[in-house]
C-alpha cells in the first residue's frame, strides 16, 4: 500500500480494513486510501485514525488527507 499496488488477489476481498498509527507526516501518502478501498468488498468498512491537525487545509504538513477523504 502507499508506493507498492495492491496485488490483484486482494482487491475486492475483504470486509473490514484498519488503519491505525500510519497516517501522519512523512507516513502513508493519501494515495492509501484508495488501496483501502479497493481492498474492500461491496458494503465493507474503512476504519482508521488521523490526527486532527493533518486533517486541517493550514496545517496539514502537505499530506492531502482531507481532500483525499
Amino acid at each position: 500500500m502507499g508506493r507498492q499496488a495492491l496485488p490483484k488477489e486482494y482487491r475486492r476481498s475483504f470486509d473490514v480494513v484498519t488503519c491505525s498509527g500510519n497516517l501522519g507526516t512523512n507516513l502513508m501518502p493519501a494515495s492509501c486510501f484508495e488501496h483501502m478501498l479497493g481492498a474492500l468488498k461491496a458494503g465493507g468498512l474503512a476504519v482508521f485514525t488521523v490526527s486532527q491537525k493533518h486533517l486541517n487545509f493550514e496545517t496539514n504538513f502537505g499530506m492531502r488527507y482531507a481532500e483525499a477523504i
